[in-house]
C-alpha cells in the first residue's frame, strides 16, 4: 500500500521509486578504542543509503534542529546559475538561505530524494514563507552539469520554488565542496558519487545548522520558521569560540540526547588527517553518572559502508560516567553514531542516536 501522492510522504515515495544504481569503490576504515585497534576495509558495492531522520516538530519547538554550526560566516562564491544569472551569497543578506547540493544527471536516488525533501519543506512552510527564503543548490557534477541539464533536473523533480542551481568549472567547485565539507568523485565509468546535505544560513549569511540527506522536512521548515519569526534566534551571536575566544575546528560538535532511561552527551572533536576523538558523558534518569559498558555504532548516512562497532573506554581521568574512543574517519561527510550504555547496576540501557558532519 502506497501513501497518497499529494502528501509529503507520497512525494518522497515517488522519489524512492527511481532506480538505485550500484556504486563501486573501496574505502579504508581505521579505528582504535583504548588499547585495541580495528582495521576494516570495505571493497566494492557502495550503495546509496537513505535514512529518513526522525524529529519532534510542531509549535512547541523553540530551538533550531539539526547539527549546530555556531553561526560562522558561510563560504562565499559568485557563479552563474541555470539561467545565466550571477549568484553571490552577499545578495541574499536579509533572508534565510537553504543551501544544498545537486548532480543534475545523478543516476542514484540521492539528488531526487533531496529534491523531494525540499519540495516537502516548501509545502510545509506555505507559499508566503517559501517566498521569504532564498534557495540555492551547488553543482556536484561540473563534468556534466549544464544550464540545460540543471533546468531539466528541476523540472522533472517538480522543484517549483525559485531555486538557483549554481554551476561552475571543476576548479571553481572543488574549493566550495571543501569549504562546505562535501565530496564528489568522478569514477572511470563516468558516474559521479558524492555526498550531500542541507545548510541553513541565517539573515546575516551565517551557518546555523546542517541537516544530512536523510533529514525530516519538518525539521527544516520549523528551523526556517524560527529564523523568520523569532528575532532572538535569527540574531543570536556566534557561539564558536565561546568566552575564551578559542575557536573549534570545522566538524567539532556537541550533541545531547534524552530518553526515559537517562541522558547522553556526545562530543566529536576532529584532529589532523581525519583523526577524531569521541567523548560520551552519561547520566541515569536519577541524575547520577551512569557507570557501565558503553559502545558506539558508526555508519555514514550518505553511503552504505556498513556499521562499525566501537567499544568505548572509561575516561582516563577516572571521571565516572565518561567514556571515549579515538581513531580515524576515512571520509568527510554525514555520519551517524548510535551510542549505547548498559549500566552495571541493572538499570535500563541508555541509548541515543547522533548525527554529525565529519570534516578535516
Amino acid at each position: 500500500m502506497q501513501p497518497p501522492m499529494d502528501s509529503p510522504l507520497g512525494r518522497i515515495w515517488q522519489a524512492l521509486r527511481l532506480p538505485l544504481v550500484r556504486r563501486t569503490g573501496s574505502w579504508p576504515w581505521l579505528w582504535s578504542a583504548g588499547c585495541g585497534a580495528v582495521l576494516l576495509v570495505l571493497l566494492g558495492g557502495l550503495v546509496a543509503l537513505h535514512v529518513r531522520g526522525t524529529a519532534t516538530t510542531g509549535a512547541s519547538i523553540t530551538t533550531l534542529q539539526g547539527t549546530t554550526l555556531g553561526g560562522v560566516p558561510a563560504p562565499t562564491f559568485s557563479l552563474p546559475d541555470q539561467n545565466g544569472q550571477t549568484i553571490s551569497l552577499s545578495q541574499f543578506k536579509g533572508h534565510p538561505v537553504v543551501l544544498t547540493f545537486f548532480d543534475s544527471v545523478c543516476p542514484h536516488a540521492d539528488c531526487s530524494l533531496m529534491a523531494a525533501y525540499l519540495n516537502s519543506t516548501a509545502h510545509d512552510m506555505g507559499a508566503a514563507q517559501t517566498k521569504e527564503v532564498d534557495w540555492i543548490a551547488l553543482s556536484l557534477n561540473p563534468w556534466h552539469d549544464t544550464k540545460e541539464s540543471a533546468k531539466a533536473f528541476l523540472s522533472t523533480r517538480h522543484v517549483t520554488m525559485p531555486l538557483h542551481f549554481v554551476l561552475g568549472s571543476l576548479a571553481q567547485m572543488v574549493p566550495l565542496w571543501s569549504a562546505y565539507h562535501m565530496q564528489s568523485i568522478l569514477q572511470p565509468n563516468g558516474v559521479v558519487i558524492h555526498t550531500t546535505g542541507v545548510y541553513l544560513l541565517d539573515q546575516q549569511g551565517r551557518e546555523r545548522v546542517f541537516l544530512d540527506e536523510g533529514f525530516d522536512p519538518r525539521m527544516l521548515s520549523n528551523d526556517v520558521h524560527l529564523l523568520l519569526t523569532d528575532s532572538k534566534i535569527a540574531n543570536q551571536k556566534a557561539t564558536v569560540g565561546g568566552a575564551s575566544g578559542q575557536s573549534h575546528a570545522p566538524g567539532y560538535t556537541t550533541l545531547t540526547q534524552t530518553s526515559p532511561a537517562g541522558v547522553l552527551t556526545l562530543t566529536a572533536s576532529p584532529g589532523q588527517y581525519g583523526t577524531y576523538s569521541f567523548e560520551v558523558e552519561a547520566w541515569e534518569a536519577q541524575g547520577i553518572p551512569a557507570e557501565g559498558t558503553a559502545s558506539m555504532d558508526l555508519s555514514m548516512t550518505s553511503m552504505n559502508m556498513g556499521v562499525l562497532h566501537i567499544p568505548l573506554s572509561t575516561s582516563g581521568d577516572g571521571a565516572p560516567g565518561t567514556y571515549s574512543a579515538h581513531g580515524v574517519l576515512s571520509m568527510e561527510g554525514g555520519w551517524q553514531a548510535v551510542v549505547t550504555l548498559t549500566p552495571w547496576d541493572g538499570s535500563p540501557p541508555i541509548s541515543g542516536t547522533f548525527h554529525f558532519t565529519a570534516s578535516y
